[in-house]
Formats: C-alpha cells, structure tokens, sequence
C-alpha cells in the first residue's frame, strides 16, 4: 500500500477538492482508503507548539539563561513543589537501610 499525505479544502457543499498533483496519481477504479483529519484548535496548538520547540533556541530564550541563584532558591522553598518532604509518611528509611555507610 502507498501512503501520500496532502491538505485539502472542501467546496461550500462539502466536496473534497484534491490538488491536481494527486488527481494525476489515482487510477480509475482502484481502491484506497481515506482517513479524514480535521484540525481542531488543540491539534493547533499542539502543531504551533511543537514547531516552535523544535526551531530551537532563539535570542528571546535568553531572559531564562541568567537566573539569580537566590530567586530560584526563593521559588523552591516558597513554591510549594516541596511540601510532600514534610509528611511523616514519606519518611520511609532508615539508617538500616543503608548498604554502605559513609564516614
């Protein structure tokens, strides 16, 4: 089976207007199959998303490169993502469990 990928329009009474390149490529009577993607806001996204990681680092990324150490130390203590270290329940070893002790 061959596999070609192309976006279409559809006319005001819902045809689907297939670009001339691949009308040149079908066959009379032949069989395929159609899978039909429609483009909603999150496949958007996700596109838009995944493009602009994928082009990389930019000049505007660099506002994250100089980070003071004491803002992020700041963020850690005040940010919450912490917390669950203080319940008792997740203090779950002990110094038997070690298996090598050092001095």
């Amino acid at each position: 089976m061959q596999a070609y990928e192309f976006n279409i329009q559809t006319s005001e009474r819902g045809e689907l207007l297939i670009p001339s390149e691949i009308q040149k490529i079908l066959q009379a009577r032949r069989k395929a199959r159609v899978i039909f993607l429609f483009e909603d806001d999150e496949t958007a996204w996700k596109r838009m998303a995944s493009e602009t990681f994928l082009a990389g680092y930019s000049e505007k990324d660099a506002a994250d490169d100089d980070l003071p150490a004491n803002e992020i130390a700041k963020l850690a203590e005040q940010g919450g993502a912490f917390d669950f270290l203080a319940d008792p329940d997740e203090d779950i070893y002990s110094d038997d469990d070690l298996k090598v002790r050092y001095r």
